[in-house]
């Protein structure tokens, strides 16, 4: 359980962390009278240093020490130009989750999604803050009413419901009934309803398919060499694959199919293209100006969606590979376990960051809390691995010989 005495500093550090995020991204009008982005940010830092000092707890050794020593010290540093209290925090917390159990962190982050979404629509009914809404054009039916259930992005509740979603599953992945599954499908068809983020019910029903293909149906097993190499390639794949796609279709841009293209992606592969003729690829990276809402007079929209061409023109070639090498690691550690629900979600990450950045999200995207997790105390993950079933046995009959030769 998360009261476990072991787990306290990280639990009050992931509970801090949620505030924040949670006040962050209500509707920017709510409570205006606080300074609501400065406690964001000194919630943020304290979360950071709580989760530090939970990974200096467990973690004595000298290796350990001089990883948080860098992380303490060097990323604030190297984050000069593109520095975010919201990646320094997550990077701490996925630190100090190295030692917990994945198990405890999604109970957490189901409590904290049920809880955030609740909230917000108290929130919004009662008009402490607005639900704002806005038309979007569906097809064959038309102009659709999407609302934003008081928080400052519609998209902000279709990625908390989606991720809810993909927890609640995770939960009952070895025993959901089809009664269970079906209502998940209608938890995220009605999220879609409200908020309609098509990126979320595209996720959604995607890891439904591949969940009843491979443990209802047994056709997948993701043991075979071919997902091995995905794991450990996968999100430098799918990097190399938008920036493939971003400079052919730069080459292509009077054409019809990049109309196509640009109008299907909702302009994010315009917005890819232009961020990289106005960005240089770095060692260091760049402070990249987003310019989303309350525009002002002759400004443009400018927000880098694709979390691969974010992180690398903002963090740089350094942090870029550093990170990529731990997603290959956790991923391949993944497929090691054999635990196909993750396999799952970790391959539709790596897609789904083509257009939406997802990269380090601590609240929408649980598996960077993997990053860094020592496997050996993951012992959940295990699902029919082989070689653990076998060490298993041998474990048990070494301790039936021993008992038998005492007795």
């Amino acid at each position: 359980m998360v009261s476990e005495k072991k787990y306290i500093l990280f639990y009050i550090a992931f509970v801090l962390y949620c505030i924040a995020a949670f006040f962050d991204a209500l509707h920017k009008s709510a409570f205006s009278f606080l300074p609501i982005a400065l406690m964001c940010n000194y919630l943020r830092l304290l979360s950071a240093m709580i989760a530090y000092v939970s990974y200096f707890k467990q973690n004595k050794s000298a290796i350990s020490l001089l990883i948080a020593v860098v992380f303490v010290i060097l990323l604030p540093w190297y984050f000069k130009t593109a520095y975010s209290s919201q990646i320094y925090a997550s990077l701490a917390l996925m630190l100090a989750a190295k030692d917990v159990k994945f198990d405890v962190i999604v109970d957490l982050l189901i409590k904290y999604l049920s809880t955030a979404l609740i909230v917000a629509v108290v929130f919004s009914v009662l008009g402490i803050v607005p639900n704002e809404f806005q038309y979007r054009e569906v097809p064959l039916i038309g102009a659709w009413k999407s609302y934003y259930l008081g928080f400052h992005y519609y998209s902000t509740p279709a990625y908390y419901g989606m991720t809810l979603v993909f927890m609640l599953l995770y939960k009952k992945r070895l025993n959901c009934s089809y009664l269970y599954l079906t209502f998940l499908i209608g938890l995220s068809l009605l999220v879609y309803v409200v908020s309609f983020a098509r990126l979320q019910i595209f996720l959604n029903f995607v890891v439904f398919i591949a969940y009843v293909v491979s443990y209802k149906w047994h056709w997948i097993t993701f043991e075979g060499k071919i997902w091995k190499y995905f794991s450990m390639t996968a999100f430098a794949l799918m990097t190399m694959v938008v920036v493939f796609l971003s400079f052919s279709l730069l080459l292509l841009s009077d054409s019809s199919f990049f109309e196509f293209v640009n109008e299907w992606t909702s302009t994010r592969m315009f917005l890819n293209i232009q961020a990289f003729l106005t960005y240089d690829i770095n060692l260091f990276g760049n402070l990249i100006e987003i310019k989303t809402r309350d525009l002002m007079p002759g400004e443009n929209y400018f927000y880098i969606d694709s979390g691969f061409v974010s992180f690398l023109l903002s963090y740089g070639v350094v942090f870029y590979v550093f990170l990529l090498v731990m997603y290959g690691r956790a991923f391949y550690k993944i497929w090691k376990c054999n635990c196909k629900y993750l396999y799952i979600l970790f391959s539709v990450y790596s897609i789904a960051n083509i257009s939406n950045n997802f990269m380090l999200g601590a609240i929408t995207c649980p598996v960077t809390f993997l990053l860094f997790a020592d496997m050996g105390i993951q012992d959940s993950l295990y699902e029919g691995n082989m070689r653990k079933l076998r060490k298993l046995k041998q474990l048990l009959i070494l301790k039936y010989k021993g008992e038998t030769f005492l007795a």
